[in-house]
């Protein structure tokens, strides 16, 4: 119980960091950051904040900017689509950049593009994860805290480079297909809702009985 303590704790760490540069790069470019959830489902909310500060108990976040979210072009107020396009992308893109810098940081540059590019197969392909969190956790039991930070680290990134629901993959085709006559075209409206489905289901239920399969059966 102690590894999977330590597992959810640098989870929990790394999605924090997430949402502090997601903000950083934001106002860079001086972008309207409306709400920062950390955390999921909402246990606790900062309405006072500025931007709303919300925390949750699974590792998950994300960061609201007004105006991302318009698929129509139909909001005079939409200050995000007035950026350019290369703005949009970095401040997308810019912190899981950072974040896999700080991967090949902890684990080397080869270790972390292969974890990366491996990762991705991993969340799509592989059914049964539990041998992934048996050897994550062993990593922990071992005393290799930095190798396991990197690691996760890496799976964290390759996940948010799938063109899925609210991942960033997904933001960033977005933004490429925005066009300020029309929003973004209809059937990718239906493609965000149907991969958003998915993701829940696949890259978040998944990953759960996984860790139960582990818990039950020792690792």
């Amino acid at each position: 119980m102690r590894e999977l303590a330590i597992f959810y704790a640098i989870g929990f760490a790394q999605i924090a960091l997430f949402a502090v540069l997601a903000v950083a790069f934001a106002r860079m470019f001086r972008a309207q950051v409306e709400t920062v959830d950390i955390g999921t489902p909402k246990l606790l909310t900062l309405r006072r904040a500025h931007p709303r500060i919300s925390v949750g108990a699974f590792p998950a976040a994300s960061v609201g900017i007004a105006g991302m979210a318009n698929l129509r072009d139909d909001d005079p107020d939409d200050a995000w689509h007035r950026l350019s396009l290369g703005a949009r992308l970095v401040v997308i893109l810019g912190p899981w950049a950072v974040l896999a810098g700080l991967a090949a940081t902890l684990i080397g540059p080869a270790r972390a593009m292969h974890s990366i590019g491996h990762g991705i197969y991993q969340l799509l392909f592989v059914l049964d994860l539990a041998p992934l969190v048996t050897r994550a956790l062993q990593l922990l039991r071992d005393g290799s805290l930095v190798t396991t930070a990197g690691v996760l680290l890496a799976k964290l990134v390759a996940m948010n480079l799938l063109p899925l629901g609210a991942f960033g993959g997904a933001a960033v085709v977005r933004e490429l297909l925005w066009r300020p006559e029309r929003g973004v075209p209809r059937w990718f409206e239906r493609w965000i809702w149907i991969s958003l489905l998915f993701a829940l289901v696949w890259l978040g239920l998944r990953p759960l009985w996984a860790i139960v399969t582990v818990l039950r059966h020792g690792y």
